[in-house]
């Protein structure tokens, strides 16, 4: 069909022939398949295109330095929750250059976590350490797998981990974790044998981390007597050993450990608090202590700690008890022998059955925190766990009046009262309330400038939650209220 009929037909309402109507058909079809293959050129254009583009991209065309590239690396590594020490083999695959990238920046080296699954080669992880260069390296080893290698032997127990420690590279921490004494103590006899002339790496050892809470039965009743074989170097230590409860027949706790350049201190264990006590007394210089009971009470033994004496810590600076069990009503017990008059931060959690929470009001547990905490200046107060009820004296007295910051962490819900009480609490020491009227003339009560309250099995804010919150702001108050 020619051009002049088509323009006869589009202006007009003339009927098609049949024939034409067929040749309109084959002509539409004819176009469409055209469209159709050059969509598909396009499209292959436009891929075309797009591959050039990429191969235009700073990355390769070495815009981008080796010395960006790689820190560009280094802050990725800070915002992702992938193990480190996967993210830059995983960098480095991609191709050579930013692998050229990665190997000249030193500080994508500086740690190696290993999970044991079998031997480690521990030659290249001395490598990997060894492309870090004079930066301060971390070394964490897992071999808690015990089952992974019963023919080639626990890792931690390998000669050659022993001389890595003794003549290879510097390192400022160490963690390591297994389900047996015998393998900790077989590593620190081994590195503390081996001689060298040069200066040691396990002697200037900074931080150790050593994690062991699954069984004695392996230690042939000598205890756990690897202590005095550690570093005295170590400016932070962090053990987590077992219940002495399960040590086997003619075994006993180890000693005390001892170190003089000791500031920061984590025990994880269910030893006697006369234990816990002596360890930080032997430790003269700590600034900060966690201990962790695992979730029991603390033990007393037959021996009163200290003869029954408060003994004063006067270097503490935080001061945290964790995994106390509710309803153990003894379980602060420890807080009637300490007195650290310099506390900045104290952090009490309780580990508690079921949906319970510990409850402030018992005289045996509130009475030995107030006691602690009126003989310190705490500006900044941890409660997990615990329950703080309105109509009695312990809101006042165990609320400092240093205190600035106060975190209430799984704070019971259901119980509109409750609540409300802390939050007046809170109110009434904001800083836009006037201390005059809370009898304070001269001053001397600080204002909360923060205030932190999560609750659990909770979505939302009630109505009340809401109202508090604004009140609190407006009063100045930085208060943040989290769920869970």
């Amino acid at each position: 069909m020619d051009q002049r009929r088509l323009d006869q037909l589009s202006s007009s309402n003339s009927s098609l022939h049949p024939l034409e109507l067929s040749l309109l058909r084959s002509d539409v079809k004819s176009r469409e398949e055209a469209i159709e293959r050059l969509e598909t050129q396009l499209q292959a254009l436009k891929s075309q295109c797009q591959a050039r583009k990429v191969l235009l991209a700073p990355l390769r065309r070495s815009v981008l330095p080796p010395e960006l590239l790689g820190e560009i690396f280094y802050r990725t590594l800070k915002v992702s929750k992938v193990e480190t020490s996967r993210q830059v083999v995983d960098m480095c695959l991609v191709c050579k250059a930013w692998r050229d990238a990665a190997l000249t920046t030193p500080s994508l080296w500086v740690e190696i976590n290993i999970r044991a699954e079998g031997r480690v080669e521990f030659p290249k992880v001395n490598i990997w350490l060894s492309r870090s260069g004079i930066i301060p390296k971390k070394l964490s080893i897992d071999a808690s797998n015990s089952s992974a290698f019963p023919r080639s032997g626990c890792p931690l127990s390998s000669p050659e981990l022993a001389h890595m420690l003794t003549a290879g590279l510097p390192l400022k921490s160490l963690s390591l974790k297994c389900d047996y004494p015998r393998c900790f103590n077989n590593l620190f006899a081994m590195s503390s044998a081996i001689e060298t002339t040069s200066p040691r790496p396990w002697d200037t050892l900074e931080s150790l981390n050593v994690d062991c809470d699954y069984s004695w039965d392996d230690w042939g009743g000598s205890g756990l007597d690897f202590f005095p074989l550690l570093p005295q170097s170590l400016s932070s230590l962090s053990i987590h050993i077992p219940d002495p409860d399960f040590l086997p027949m003619g075994a006993s706790p180890p000693e005390p450990p001892s170190f003089l350049s000791l500031s920061t201190l984590l025990i994880q264990c269910e030893f006697p608090v006369a234990w816990m006590l002596k360890t930080l007394e032997s430790c003269p210089n700590l600034e900060n202590v966690t201990l962790d009971f695992n979730n029991s009470c603390p033990k007393n033994g037959d021996e009163v700690p200290f003869g029954g004496d408060v003994r004063s810590f006067p270097k503490y600076r935080a001061f945290k008890l964790y995994g106390l069990y509710y309803p153990y009503v003894d379980s602060t017990e420890i807080l009637c022998f300490l007195s650290m008059p310099s506390l900045v931060e104290l952090h009490i959690g309780f580990e508690c059955w079921s949906d319970e929470v510990a409850d402030l009001d018992m005289p045996e547990i509130g009475s030995n925190i107030v006691q602690f905490s009126n003989q310190s200046n705490v500006t900044h107060l941890i409660l997990e766990d615990i329950e703080i009820h309105d109509g009695y004296p312990i809101i006042e007295d165990l609320l400092l009046p240093r205190l600035q910051v106060l975190e209430v962490l799984n704070f019971p819900d259901g119980d509109e009262y409750r609540s409300q009480s802390l939050y007046a609490f809170i109110e009434k020491r904001s800083p836009r309330r006037s201390l005059e009227t809370a009898g304070n003339p001269s001053g001397t009560i600080a204002s909360i400038q923060q205030a932190k309250i999560s609750i659990p099995h909770q979505k939302r804010p009630s109505a009340d939650d809401s109202r508090y919150m604004e009140r609190l702001k407006e009063g100045g108050v930085d208060f943040t209220l989290t769920f869970s």
